[in-house]
Order: structure tokens, then sequence, then C-alpha cells
């Protein structure tokens, strides 16, 4: 019989049929192995079941594999969507769940919803009707069957000096939306970028401080203003800065403003004191400093006529200043170097003072030896217009024409003669073609050599060792005269200390004499008083004597009275005591008045020996003593 067979064998078998999946399945529980003999072991008693029992398995896994392919079946999440297409339509399924469809007559298509952050946001199009929408998150975002959706984009941040430019390109028009705020664009919406890439198109409001401006130009309608701080500036949906932030200009005594006016095409220079701003048809071409011109310099200035004008600071003698005008330029010379042959440097102030240049001239003397002159030459500009119409480098005129006259006047002087008179030589040099430089408006003032050397090095050995002993006869003239000098000063200063000791000599004379004469003035001035006094006390002398004169003469003729009393009365009684002994009255009056003199003398010689210490010796002759001596 086959495994199909419906015999009574089969139908004995029947409980064996049905208990097998539940022996196999207990006996797996138990392992692997008993498992396997489990089976063999059924396998072997019941043949015939176990091949139907396997049959039918087959039948109702085929069964179920149909169903399953004729009705569809999908689960989905909570971010998940099913799209299902029809013949005729289309729909979706949103999460979470399970799903069934036809799926002979529909297809299916799982896809993510769209999650949307705090800042972001999508387009979404509906395929059918073209319909635009905007959709912002947060948001877990389930399109519909006939929507698609753009990538997920960020909000448009703007803060309080952020603005974007908004254009819709549904109606053309512009607009300006200013922070602080979130922008969502419509789908019709787009943002004009600004200069800057990667910006996302915001633009930065224009910050003006108080001494600030821009310039905004109307792109619809070309109109232009101008806008100054203090402020915070938003153009308009159609303006664009043509001119960015600057700073104002401030007019001062020092600096002016050259603007030219679009409008007109003309230039004016601003020199009102204060802070400028342009118009918005103006245009700063340049800031100009004050030109300062120092007394001893001189400026030159070219219109466009071509005509010069000279600010010369010793007009006045204390400089003078201005400003360039507008249409006008600087003169700029190009002179040589001083120091460097080669080169040439600009020169815009003319200096009048005088002036020097280094040089280095190879010229040769009349014995064809060729010598390496180096110097320095001073000149000076002494005619400013005659200089500009005449030579564009005076300085390098100066040098080359000393050059040429150097060389005439070397030319005429062997080696030697260079040597003995090279000053002299250099001196004819500089006084030669004077009307060169007059011509040119300069003066040359001296033509110095400050070294020479043979260009040959024989000859130049040769012109060392002249120059060394020629430098050593020097020395020891030099020396010498350092002698003289020294002896002809010790000699002078011999001779001033002389002069000196000899005016020291009449000073003190001098000096003395005035003691003298001070000190004779002082004594006459003494003897004036002494003789003042003298006089004084001899007029009170005389008042005294004559107080005295008068006294003594009332005394003595008081005493003359009273002693021709007495006088008269002695002799009155002398003649009446001799009138009997001697008759003769003058021989009496003689004889009296010889008495009375040797009386007085006696008292006088008395008196003065009683008031002295002396002592007084008489002889027995001068007393006239007769001593009567007895016997």
């Amino acid at each position: 019989p086959t495994v199909w067979d419906t015999t009574p064998a089969t139908t004995h078998h029947l409980p064996a049929l049905l208990f097998l999946p539940a022996m196999i399945a207990s006996n797996c529980c138990r392992g692997p192995q008993t498992a396997a003999s489990a089976v063999k072991q059924t396998v072997k008693r019941h043949p015939k079941a176990c091949i139907a029992v396997i049959s039918l398995i087959s039948f109702v896994s085929l069964l179920l594999i149909i169903i399953a392919l004729a009705s569809g079946i999908v689960d989905l999440t909570d971010t998940e969507q099913l799209l299902i297409s029809g013949p005729s339509s289309k729909r979706v399924a949103n999460g979470p769940g399970r799903i069934y469809f036809n799926s002979f007559r529909s297809s299916a298509k799982k896809r993510d919803a769209m999650l949307l952050g705090e800042l972001q946001y999508v387009h979404i199009t509906h395929t059918l009707t073209g319909a635009e929408r905007t959709a912002a998150g947060p948001e877990l975002l389930f399109l519909g069957a006939h929507e698609e959706a753009t990538k997920p984009m960020p909000k448009v941040v703007l803060t309080k000096t952020d603005y974007v430019k908004v254009l819709d390109e549904r109606t053309g028009t512009r607009r300006i939306v200013k922070g602080p705020s979130i922008f969502l664009p419509e789908p019709t919406e787009r943002l004009v970028g600004s200069e800057n890439v990667g910006d996302g198109g915001i633009h930065a409001a224009q910050k003006l401080l108080k001494n600030q401006y821009l310039k905004l130009a109307d792109s619809a309608t070309g109109k232009v203003r101008v806008l100054i701080g203090e402020q915070l500036v938003f153009p308009d949906a159609f303006e664009t800065v043509v001119q960015p932030v600057t700073d104002a200009v401030n007019v001062d005594d020092d600096t002016a403003v050259l603007v030219l006016s679009t409008l007109t095409g003309q230039q004016r220079l601003v020199i009102e004191r204060g802070t400028f701003v342009p118009g918005p048809y103006d245009e700063i071409v340049e800031v100009r400093s004050l030109i300062r011109v120092e007394p001893h310099e001189v400026v030159v200035v070219q219109d466009t006529h071509g005509s010069y004008t000279f600010y010369n600071g010793e007009d006045n003698g204390v400089g003078t200043s201005f400003f360039l005008p507008p249409h006008h330029e600087l003169v700029t010379m190009y002179w040589s170097s001083a120091s460097s042959p080669n080169e040439r440097v600009p020169i815009t102030t003319i200096d009048l003072r005088a002036q020097y240049a280094t040089f280095e001239y190879t010229v040769r003397t009349q014995d064809n030896v060729e010598l390496v002159l180096e110097g320095t030459i001073f000149w000076q500009v002494v005619d400013t217009p005659k200089m500009i119409e005449k030579t564009a480098d005076p300085r390098g005129d100066v040098k080359y024409k000393a050059r040429s006259a150097l060389m005439q006047a070397v030319s005429t002087a062997t080696l030697e003669a260079f040597m003995l008179g090279f000053n002299e030589l250099v001196t004819t040099a500089a006084t030669m073609d004077t009307a060169f430089y007059e011509d040119r408006g300069v003066q040359l003032h001296t033509l110095e050599v400050t070294s020479f050397s043979c260009k040959d090095h024989a000859q130049s050995l040769i012109l060392q060792e002249i120059i060394r002993e020629t430098t050593n006869r020097i020395n020891r003239l030099q020396q010498q005269r350092s002698e003289n000098d020294v002896a002809k000063e010790r000699l002078a200063a011999d001779l001033d200390l002389a002069i000196q000791r000899q005016a020291l000599v009449r000073a003190e004379a001098d000096i003395e004499t005035i003691r003298a004469l001070a000190e004779q003035r002082t004594r006459a001035g003494v003897a004036t008083e002494e003789l003042n006094s003298d006089i004084a006390l001899e007029v009170t002398r005389q008042d005294l004597v004559d107080a005295k004169a008068l006294n003594d003469n009332l005394l003595a003729k008081a005493q003359g009275q009273a002693q021709g009393l007495r006088f008269a009365s002695g002799m009155s009684r002398f003649l009446a005591e001799m009138n009997d002994t001697v008759p003769d009255a003058a021989g009496l009056y003689k004889h009296f008045v010889t008495q009375e003199i040797e009386s007085q003398q006696v008292a006088t010689t008395t008196a003065n020996l009683g008031s002295g210490s002396a002592n007084l010796f008489l002889t027995p002759a001068d007393l006239d003593l007769k001593l009567n001596l007895q016997s």
C-alpha cells in the first residue's frame, strides 16, 4: 500500500499517527539524541503512519503560503507608514499596527515618518494638484499618499541686528524681515542671499557710530541716500550698500577734503571746520593735509593748464602754508642722490639752504697718472623759477659740471704740482664757468677734495710713499710750528704776566695814592676840625683873655692904685724921713725906686723858692751880713 492508502491497515494505525507529533515533541525536550532515537523507533514501528503525517504537514504549509500570498500583511511601528498603491488610487496607513491588503491588486511600500526638530521645516508638494504647503517642527510628519517633501531645512533665526530679504517668486515682490524673530519661508519664497557665502541669506544690519555714515542705493529707482550715525540701519528691500560704513572726515586747520560731484563732474575743496559727510552724489577723492612751507623752502604747484605757482616761505620771513587746490598737483622732481650716483630721489619741497653732495671722480694728471678723488660739493638753489625752467635735476647738473671742471683743472698739472697745490686747483675748478650755474638758478659755494688715491696699484704705492714723506715733512713743520706757537704763547703769557704785574703795581700805586689822598683828606678834615675847634677855642680864649685882661686891668689898676698909694705913702714917709739926710729930691726918688724893685725881686724869688723844691745857697756876700763876734 502507498502513503495515500486508506485501507483498514492504515486506519488501524491512526492513533499512532495522531500521537506521533506529540511524542516527537516530548522527546525533543529530552535532548537531540533521545528525539532521534524515538523517531527511528516510531518509523520502524509505523512507517506508513509517518509518511502520512509528513504528507499532511506539507500540504498544510503549502496552503498557508498560498493564503499569505493572496492577502498581504504588514506590521508598522509608531514611526512607520505604509504606502499602498492600487490600480487606480493610492492610500497610506500610518503605524503603529498591522495592516492587511490584497497583494494581488495592490503593492505596498513601507516608509519612515519624517521627524522635524524645533528649528526645522519642510516644503510639501501635492503631486496631483501641485499645491504646496509648509510643515514646521517640532512634529512627526506623515505625508499623504500624493505628497512629496523636501529634505528638512533649518528655520531662519534672526537676532535683533539681522534681517533677510525675501523674494516671492509667485508675485515677484520683495520684502524685509527684521529680527529678532524666527522666519519660516513659504514654498514660493526664497531668500535673496547676502555677499557672504554660507550665511544662509542672513544680512547683518549696519551699525553706525556717531561719526560714521554709509550710502544706500535703491536698485528699483536708482535713488541714493546717506545715513548718518548713530543708528542701526536696515536697508529697504531693493537697497544695496554702495559705500560701506565709513568714518566721517574731521576738517580742521590741518585737514581738508577734495570732493567730486558725480552729478556735475566738478571737484571742490572743503575747508570749513567740522565733521564732513559727503552727500548722496558726492565722492571723497582725497583727504588732503595742510602743506607747510618753512622759511627756507619753496613748493611748486602746477595746474591743469601747465602754469606754475611758487609758494616761497621766505616771502614773509616766517613761512607759509596752503591746501592743494582742486585740479592742481605738486611738482615732483627727481634729483640725483647726494650719496649714491645711480639713485634718484623724489623732491617736492625745494630747500633753499646750502646743500652738499659727495662725489668720487677719476681724473688724469698731465703726466698721465690716474687719480681717484673723493670729496664734497656745497651748493645752493638761489632762483627757483629759473631752476624749474632750465633743469629737472639741478643736483646732477652741479655734480657733472663740477666733475668736468675738476678733470679739466687736474689735467693741466703734474702729480707733483697737484700734491703741492691741489687746493688751488680745486678752487680754480670751483670758479670755472659760473654762468652755467647762474643759468640754472643755482650757486656753487665750495668744491672740497677730502681724499685722493692712485687708481693703479704701483702708482698708488709710490703715491703713498710720497704722501708719507710729505706727511712727515708736514708733521715736522707742524711740530716746529707747534713748538714755536708754544714758545710764542709762553712769551705772550710772560708778557701778559708782566703787563698784569705792571697793571697790579699801578693799581697798587693808585690805591696807595688814593689811600694817601684819603688819609690826607682825613687829616685835613681832622686838622680843619681841630683848627675850627682851636679857632673856636681861641675865640673863647680871646674872650677869656679879654675878660681876664679886663679883670687883670681892673686888678692891676686896683693893685696899682693900692701900690701907688702904698708907694706914695711910703715915698712920702721916705721923703719925710730922708728929707733932712738927702736934700736932693731926685736922688731920693731914685734911691727909693731901687729899694722897692729889689724888695719886689726878693719877695718874688722867695715866693718861687717857697713854692718849689729848689735849694737856695747864699753867700755871706749875697746876704751882706756883718757878724759881730765877741772876743
